[in-house]
C-alpha cells in the first residue's frame, strides 16, 4: 500500500471521527515533537499531489477529503462503503470448481473475493456478509470467471449463530487481541503502520463483531490530534 493512499485514508477517518477539529493536520505532521522527518516529507508530498488532483481541499486551514478523493478510495477499498451500514442478515456464498489447467484463473478469483470481503469457509467455498453481488458479477464477467463459479445468498448458516460463524471464519478474537496490543504500546511515529494494519480488517457489520472490538478505538488513536 503506497504512502499516498495511506494519507487519503488518514484524511477520510480523521474527518469521520473528528470533523473540522481545532488544529490542522499540517500542524500535526510538521510540528508535533518527535515526529520523524520522513513522515513529514511523506505528508507534504501527498498533500501537494492530492491538492493538484482535487482529491483533498483546504478549507479554513483544514485539510479535507473531497468527494472525488473518497470515490477513489472506494475503488481501492470497496468495503468502506458498507462499514457503518446495518447488516441485512444475508450471507453471500461463492462456490467454484476450476480444472487444474485453470489455476491462474482460480488464483485471480481468490484475489477478487478477498478484495470484496469474502473469506474462505471451505476449500472451494467463500462467504461474505456484504451486499456485493452486483460488483462480484461484474468482476466475474470482466475476468471471464463466471463459467467456473456459482453465487448464492442465504439467510443463515445452519448449525451456528451468525456471530460464532463470523468468529470462526475471520478469527476475530485474534485480530482484536492484536489491536489491544497495539493500543497498549501505541507509538505516535508509527501512525501509518497502524493504519495499514487497520485496513487489513475484514470490516464486518457491527452485528457480527464482539462487543469489545477495538478497531474504532485504535483508528481514533491513529488519526487523533495531540490535544484530543
Amino acid at each position: 500500500m503506497r504512502s499516498g493512499t495511506l494519507w487519503l485514508l488518514f484524511w477520510e477517518f480523521a474527518g469521520e471521527f473528528f470533523g473540522n477539529y481545532s488544529g490542522s493536520l499540517r500542524r500535526l505532521m510538521n510540528f508535533q515533537p518527535g515526529e520523524s522527518s520522513s513522515v513529514s516529507k511523506s505528508f507534504e508530498y501527498a498533500k501537494k499531489k492530492f491538492l493538484e488532483n482535487r482529491q483533498i481541499k483546504i478549507d479554513s486551514d483544514f485539510l479535507q477529503l473531497t468527494s472525488l478523493g473518497r470515490k477513489d478510495l472506494l475503488k481501492q477499498f470497496p468495503l468502506l462503503e458498507w462499514r457503518k451500514k446495518k447488516w441485512d442478515g444475508v450471507w453471500r456464498v461463492v462456490m467454484y470448481d476450476f480444472p487444474e489447467n485453470k489455476k491462474s484463473k482460480r488464483d485471480s478469483l481468490r484475489r477478487l473475493l478477498k478484495k470484496l470481503g469474502f473469506a474462505q469457509w471451505q476449500i472451494s467455498v467463500w462467504v461474505s456478509p456484504h451486499p456485493v453481488i452486483k460488483e462480484l458479477n461484474d468482476l466475474l464477467v470482466e475476468h471471464e470467471l463466471e463459467d467456473y463459479c456459482s453465487v448464492h445468498e442465504s439467510r443463515r448458516v445452519v448449525g451456528s449463530s451468525d456471530m460464532l460463524f463470523a468468529e470462526r471464519i475471520w478469527k476475530l478474537s485474534e485480530i482484536n487481541k492484536r489491536y489491544k496490543e497495539v493500543l497498549k504500546e501505541f507509538d505516535e511515529n508509527k501512525r501509518l503502520d497502524c493504519l495499514k494494519e487497520l485496513m487489513r480488517d475484514p470490516f464486518l457489520p457491527r452485528e457480527l463483531l464482539p462487543n469489545d472490538y477495538l478497531w474504532e478505538s485504535l483508528m481514533k488513536r491513529v488519526v487523533s490530534l495531540p490535544n484530543q
